[in-house]
């Protein structure tokens, strides 16, 4: 009965008594004597294994089980690799105490195949030790048992010199950082948690994300961004300054002017056009054109006050904004920005000139409540100005735009085409290629204007969301898609995903999540059937409140779709933290097919990330059978494009349907 209840047992197990000598073993025990090349009687009943163990030079081995035949030890474990003939296998060897009457008067051995986890592990450790960024593992005490190769090179510290040292006393300045409470809190939280810090002695800029351990402690991925940092702000100084004048440029006017609006603040806008400027440069050369351009810049720098902000808008135009208060103030400040021009010039190598300039004055909020309106129109008042040969300055009027423009016309007729049927909900089908059924239905937005014709999406979706209409589309978009899923799901039993377009803005709203909450309830849809398809961008994979909508969202049965993946804000390091269901690789990718072998490798690369992470993955711009052939061959068997077929209305998209599923 003993041996029966020994031999059910799958490890290895063997009986010893307190001299080593084996008394008892199941049939496992013999057949890992023999599948290791070694005689069944080699490991028999009879046989000393401490002897063996000896004989064979297990010294460490041997000493662990005589410490718990004496009592030193409670148990013992050790794992070891053993050449079996026809490949290395690794064991883990247990040591168990019969105890009775507090002696031990036996001890169990058994020996367990770990083979394939100790090949998990080393190729864990070969992926740690090869990987770009720097990688440390800390206990629950805050103690090193582990860093990478990148980790010794950037901490400038060896792995004997910090392994089962506390962090905080190899490194006592990160205690007065933000590593220190955010160790903490990931540990207490147990939250993912990415921050940037700067380590002054070591004089390096991190860009730290730090993971919760399930056994305690903190996993750290970290890598060097000084140099990204010293870049970010010659970038930012790059991108909102002239080189020529270093006066502020276009891009940084609007972004401040942008603020002021957004905080309700009455502000002027002068637009100033030098005149005769081409000529200036026909008749002395463009760089004295660029010496007069320096030189009234240094002028409106030096004579108007901190409270004018002056930038070049390009050319030979400048934009400057100030605080609105009263009509008479207005007047003073106009006069001292022509001041600027009543004083000659003089350029390296020609003679004193004057030169005078056309400006043209708007208000906000009195003109218009929009960025490109206000400049649009103190750019009209200019032009009206220009009329005269000398410094003059002409406030716009009304009178000065004789029709609505392009944009204005859309933005109104938006919601009128939500009522008239002429904006409508497409579809374009996800494909999965093995069974070649459709696992998924895109829904995009399409305008056939009645005057202007067909709208592209490019052009109205943006003016939608600047005026503040786009929830307002996109939800009446999803109330009759989900219309037409309920229709497919009757008709032709259709059980893929309806997909929705939605910007980081909406998901931002939580008016817009609600209605996606409401809506999904009331239709009784199951979870898994609606997807949220985002564009990467900063603001997504950067904003936590938009990180913690989307999760809520999936929570409640929505799946999260990446679209136009790689084309934007790749950050692949979020990929494992942020709440993905989906990814859908941009067609920019799927065109280095046959085209590009460096772009192909880069596309085998995201469907082999998209794999191993267990994510869908959906190929987009499919078009050709080559294209099809490659992905399939690469394991990415779900596409897109108009290889399949185009962005279809409801009705088509019934056809198509109908052509795949058995109509009941």
């Amino acid at each position: 009965m003993e041996q029966a209840l020994l031999d059910s047992f799958q490890e290895n197990i063997a009986l010893i008594h307190p001299d080593g000598v084996i008394y008892a073993t199941n049939a496992a025990w013999k057949k890992f004597a023999v599948d290791n090349g070694a005689s069944s009687s080699y490991l028999d009943i009879g046989r000393n294994y401490l002897k063996l163990l000896l004989d064979t030079g297990s010294f460490d081995e041997a000493a662990g089980i005589q410490a718990v035949l004496d009592q030193s030890l409670p148990s013992y474990e050790s794992s070891y690799a053993c050449p079996a003939p026809h490949e290395e296998c690794w064991y883990l060897m247990r040591v168990t105490p019969l105890v009775e009457e507090g002696r031990v008067r036996a001890a169990i051995i058994s020996h367990r195949n770990i083979t394939n986890e100790e090949q998990q592990r080393r190729e864990v450790f070969d992926v740690l030790e090869s990987m770009t960024d720097a990688f440390y593992a800390l206990d629950e005490d805050w103690r090193f048992v582990y860093l990478n190769q990148e980790a010794s090179r950037l901490l400038r510290k060896s792995k004997q010199q910090v392994i089962n040292e506390v962090v905080w006393e190899v490194f006592p300045e990160a205690v007065k950082t933000d590593m220190y409470t955010t160790y903490l809190e990931v540990a207490r939280s147990k939250q993912t948690q990415i921050l940037e810090q700067y380590y002054p002695p070591l004089e390096i800029w991190f860009e730290i994300h730090v993971y919760p351990r399930s056994s305690g402690g903190v996993s750290v991925y970290f890598k060097d961004i000084t140099d990204k940092k010293h870049k970010e702000v010659e970038l930012w100084e790059t991108a909102h300054y002239d080189q020529l004048t270093k006066l502020p440029n276009r891009f940084y006017l609007y972004q401040d002017l942008q603020a002021k609006l957004e905080q309700n603040q009455p502000t002027a806008i002068f637009f100033l056009d030098l005149n005769g400027f081409k000529l200036i440069n026909d008749v002395y050369g463009h760089d004295k054109g660029d010496e007069l351009l320096r030189e009234v810049a240094s002028r409106l720098q030096v004579h108007l006050p901190e409270a004018f902000f002056i930038s070049r808008f390009g050319g030979d135009e400048f934009v400057i904004t100030t605080a609105f208060t009263t009509e008479q103030k207005l007047e003073l400040d106009v006069v001292q920005i022509a001041s600027i021009f009543n004083d000659t010039y003089l350029l390296t190598g020609v003679n004193r000139f004057h030169v005078t300039a056309a400006i043209g004055i708007s208000v906000f909020p009195r003109d218009c409540k929009l960025v490109d309106e206000l400049l649009t129109k103190s750019d009209m008042a200019m032009y009206e100005a220009k009329k005269g040969k000398h410094t003059k300055w002409v406030y716009y009027s009304g009178s000065m735009a004789e029709s609505w423009n392009r944009r204005l016309r859309l933005e109104k007729d938006l919601v009128e085409a939500l009522h008239t049927k002429t904006l409508l909900p497409y579809f374009q089908p996800e494909i999965d290629t093995v069974v070649n059924q459709v696992v998924s239905l895109e829904m995009l937005a399409r305008w056939n204007h009645p005057v202007l014709g067909p709208i592209s999406p490019q052009e109205f979706i943006p003016i939608a969301e600047e005026s503040g209409q786009l929830q307002l589309l996109t939800e009446s978009l999803v109330e009759q898609a989900i219309d037409y899923l309920h229709h497919w799901q009757h008709h032709f039993d259709y059980k893929g995903l309806l997909s929705i377009n939605v910007t980081s803005q909406l998901i931002s709203e939580d008016s817009f999540c609600d209605f996606l909450l409401r809506i999904k309830k009331e239709q009784d849809i199951p979870n898994g059937v609606l997807e949220l398809e985002l564009t990467e961008n900063v603001q997504l994979f950067e904003s936590p409140f938009i990180q913690q909508q989307l999760r809520l969202l999936q929570d409640n049965g929505f799946r999260i779709a990446i679209d136009d993946f790689g084309s934007g804000y790749s950050n692949f390091s979020y990929i494992s933290e942020f709440p993905i269901d989906k990814i859908k690789i941009d067609k920019s990718f799927t065109d280095y097919i046959g085209q590009s072998k460096k772009g192909e490798a880069v596309l085998d690369s995201l469907v082999m990330l998209s794999l191993r992470l267990g994510i869908d993955l959906v190929a987009e711009g499919v078009e050709t059978e080559a294209q099809v052939r490659y992905l399939q061959l690469r394991e990415c068997m779900w596409m897109q494009g108009y290889y399949f077929a185009k962005p279809l209305p409801a009705e088509e998209a019934s056809l198509y349907l109908e052509t795949l599923y058995i109509k009941k």
